[in-house]
């Protein structure tokens, strides 16, 4: 009987070594799924500030709602660099925005339904209007990949329907 105990006593030492690397991993498991969930909403609270400023809303508006143009050629009439660099940076400022807000969705740094329920309505409104000049814009710069994540952001959004 003596002579089983060493091998008895090394099963006992496997077993109790399996249970706590077990235990080690879960626990390690649920820190990273906590510290994701916790870098989600510090990165949805720093956008929900930047939306929630005086001045992004009166940014916002008028890019949104007060701009206009007929076509194309009238929106780089009113709204090119050369002659209208505070109206044409508003727009960059906000598609900007909204191109690292896709970004991050796509690396899986922020959840979509934090974006679904805050900045659906905002970015497709935005996406809607200024689509078929994102597209001319990307075409006159030779930049296919211009705004692409403002773009993934609101294909994803459009999914959510």
């Amino acid at each position: 009987m003596i002579e089983y105990l060493p091998i008895v006593l090394t099963g006992i030492g496997l077993t109790a070594s399996i249970l706590y690397y077990s235990i080690i991993l879960r626990n390690a498991n649920k820190t990273q799924k906590m510290q994701l969930e916790t870098r989600q909403v510090q990165m949805f609270m720093m956008i929900g500030n930047v939306r929630n400023s005086i001045e992004f809303q009166r940014l916002f508006y008028r890019v949104a709602y007060i701009d206009e143009w007929s076509d194309i050629e009238d929106y780089y009439r009113k709204y090119n660099p050369e002659k209208n660099l505070d109206g044409y940076s508003e727009h960059l400022y906000i598609w900007q925005l909204f191109d690292t807000i896709g970004f991050l969705l796509e690396k899986s740094v922020i959840d979509l339904s934090f974006l679904d329920d805050l900045l659906k309505t905002s970015i497709m409104d935005v996406w809607i209007k200024y689509e078929p000049v994102i597209y001319a814009l990307r075409e006159r710069s030779s930049k296919p990949k211009l705004w692409k994540q403002f773009e993934y952001l609101a294909n994803e959004l459009m999914k959510t329907t």
